[in-house]
């Protein structure tokens, strides 16, 4: 826990820094379900605060690019999650802002966040329970992987 809120003091936007409050009350809370679900919020926001600051700040054409797609994308289809998956692409093959174990790392976290925040017809569990092993890891990743570094 101790690493978490050290890592989370050197994230690099503010607002990834405010919604990652969230994640880690759910955290010290025992509610890892709704950590899970929070974590993969907050890395989608981080990727388009990272993406706008290329834009705004460096002048950087893909990540232009890159937004303007994406909400072209949502634009078309305001209810359909697809730009989420869109964007990690994205970010991984043509912003490069994404090392391979960052984005492995984030494709395993939307799966686990898929599992966490939609009921499971299959089984006498509904809903699946993560535990505390496997939130404390993925926040130790994302944190070090993406939320405290600069665009």
């Amino acid at each position: 826990m101790e690493k978490i809120k050290e890592l989370a003091e050197k994230i690099y936007h503010h607002k990834t820094k405010e919604y990652f409050d969230e994640v880690l009350s759910s955290f010290e809370n025992e509610n890892y379900r709704s950590c899970i679900v929070m974590l993969y919020s907050v890395v989608i926001c981080d990727l388009v605060f990272k993406l706008t600051d290329l834009k705004e700040i460096h002048n950087d054409k893909k990540a232009e690019k890159i937004l303007s797609d994406l909400k072209a994308g949502k634009e078309e289809n305001p209810v359909s999650p697809e730009w989420e998956s869109k964007l990690i692409e994205k970010s991984f093959t043509e912003a490069k802002i994404l090392e391979n174990d960052v984005y492995t790392h984030i494709d395993t976290l939307k799966r686990y966040r898929n599992l966490s925040a939609h009921p499971v017809l299959n089984s006498m569990d509904i809903l699946y329970k993560p535990n505390k092993e496997l939130a404390e890891s993925m926040n130790i990743n994302i944190l070090e992987g993406l939320l405290t570094k600069p665009p």
